[in-house]
């Protein structure tokens, strides 16, 4: 399969987790049901207090678009996300669509993501991450583009602070006009960085 791979500055991953104020305020998520409905208040702080299974949600909706990015917080708490599987035709696939927020101490694993439309952003984690900040995220799964898009197996598109972070994902692209990569596709915007974070392939 043609695809061409983003080098980026990544270095060997910090798997330490990030502190987090103990009795800082947030909406608890124990269910997958829980999880989609973030996509309904995308401003907010949201706090996982379990590990999650999604295969109950054959078609995962993304979380934030283009109109409407997630702006909000999402702190894993070490927690594991399993079975997220999307397949849609929108402009960035992930669990989150357009990520403008903050996401840190989480992993998803087992995720099948695929993109189905044109000029595309796909990734486990984020579509298309247009600001905010990623901090010890782990990834693993399929990323797969069935037309011209950018893949990367924790985003599409970085842009932001990426930190701690890794993929173990396979990333496939079915076009010569697309890009892909271990991480990301590439970044986007001014001052954006990727530290100690790196992409295992399988």
């Amino acid at each position: 399969m043609p695809m061409r791979f983003f080098a980026g500055a990544i270095l060997a991953a910090c798997l330490c987790g990030v502190p987090q104020p103990a009795n800082a305020a947030c909406t608890e998520i124990f269910t997958a049901a829980q999880l989609q409905a973030m996509r309904d208040d995308r401003a907010g702080i949201y706090c996982l207090r379990a590990d999650i299974d999604l295969s109950s949600i054959p078609n995962f909706i993304p979380i934030g678009n283009s109109a409407k990015p997630f702006t909000g917080e999402l702190r894993g708490n070490n927690h594991v996300i399993r079975n997220l599987t999307i397949s849609r035709d929108l402009l960035a696939v992930g669990l989150f669509g357009f990520l403008d927020g903050t996401v840190v101490n989480l992993s998803i694993l087992d995720a099948d993501i695929t993109s189905t439309g044109e000029n595309a952003s796909a990734g486990i984690l984020v579509g298309s991450m247009i600001g905010g900040a990623i901090r010890n995220v782990h990834v693993d799964g399929r990323v797969m583009c069935a037309l011209k898009c950018f893949a990367g197996g924790l985003g599409g598109g970085l842009s932001g602070s990426v930190q701690g972070s890794s993929s173990a994902a396979n990333v496939s692209a079915l076009t010569n006009s697309s890009q892909a990569g271990g991480l990301s596709a590439g970044l986007s915007g001014t001052g954006a960085t990727i530290t100690t974070s790196f992409a295992t392939v399988g």
